[in-house]
């Protein structure tokens, strides 16, 4: 029984990662559709939330949300729809595998931040993954000039870097909702910054698919990166635990490389593939690492604990 879980738990975490893989390839669909990104985003927010809401409902989970849990939320919301528009917007100006590979360096902005804001240290793993990474990009920025771009880069550089503060927070402040709830008023929210940015910002109209082929992605978008995704992570993280399903995750760029070159006939070198394999490399070292450091900390806790209690038995005697 314990194998079947496993099993179906490893199954899980990577049917998640290749779910959310799938975000390329209903953006470019969109895109080849003439929907601009803010149209897009929005109509992928919109219908996940309703989805999630759905899904609130059915669980008769509590909706209503303190004043505290909103500031937080909207701060949330923000982040998160920062670096959805950032990366989605660097689809137009780069490779959507290599920026759907660059993106999946945020585990190390974490590190970085959580060692910059709390003192965090930064053990000799994480600094090998650090330069690992790097040359990869490297790698990358020196492949074919179709598949990189310098603005799309900076672009998906903003992506990472609002999506590692989004996940900071998430981390360190202490929310009673549920994690499909809070995954639910953060959609809300993106919806709304995702129009109010359309309006004010990038000047462009909200505009909604005119033919079946383009509602199927738009629904594609908000049912299986989005939901299916969260679901099956949840599962995964549930049965197979987080280090191995962040590991797992390597999946996802891997879906989005191969998306681009079967479907969107991208461009791929050796530079290409190299540097792709390094990052994913390091991302996986560092996650490992950190799950090694964790497991080893409980261990030490535990004898601690079973020391203490031995001690107590003793001198009680």
């Amino acid at each position: 029984m314990k194998m079947g879980l496993r099993a179906g738990g490893l199954a899980a975490a990577v049917l998640s990662a290749v779910c959310y893989g799938l975000n390329p390839l209903g953006a470019l669909s969109l895109y080849a559709e003439g929907l601009n990104t803010s149209s897009v985003l929005f109509g992928r927010f919109l219908f996940g939330f309703l989805i999630l809401l759905v899904f609130l409902l059915c669980e008769h989970e509590r909706v209503a949300v303190s004043a505290r849990e909103l500031k937080l939320v909207i701060i949330l919301g923000l982040l998160f729809a920062i670096s959805a528009l950032s990366l989605y917007s660097a689809f137009h100006y780069m490779a959507a595998g290599v920026a759907s590979t660059l993106l999946f360096l945020y585990p190390m902005v974490v590190a970085l931040l959580m060692a910059w804001l709390f003192h965090e240290p930064l053990p000799l793993t994480t600094k090998i993954a650090l330069v690992l990474a790097f040359t990869g990009v490297a790698m990358l920025s020196l492949g074919d000039d179709l598949s990189w771009n310098w603005y799309g880069a900076w672009l998906v550089v903003i992506s990472i870097l609002s999506y590692a503060v989004y996940m900071v927070i998430v981390n360190k402040c202490q929310l009673s909702m549920s994690s499909l709830k809070l995954s639910a008023f953060v959609m809300l929210c993106c919806m709304l910054s995702v129009a109010l940015y359309a309006r004010w910002v990038a000047f462009e109209p909200l505009q909604l698919p005119q033919t079946y082929r383009g509602w199927f992605f738009m629904l594609m978008l908000a049912l299986i990166p989005c939901v299916f995704s969260m679901v099956l992570l949840a599962v995964a993280i549930r049965q197979v635990g987080s280090t191995t399903t962040a590991v797992l995750g390597a999946f996802e760029p891997i879906t989005a490389v191969l998306i681009g070159l079967l479907v969107f006939d991208e461009p791929c070198s050796l530079g290409l593939f190299v540097g792709i394999v390094l990052i994913l490399f390091a991302v996986s070292l560092i996650t490992a690492a950190s799950s090694f450091k964790t497991l080893r900390l409980g261990r030490t806790l535990s004898s601690v604990e079973h020391r203490i209690r031995h001690w107590r038995y003793r001198h009680a005697a």
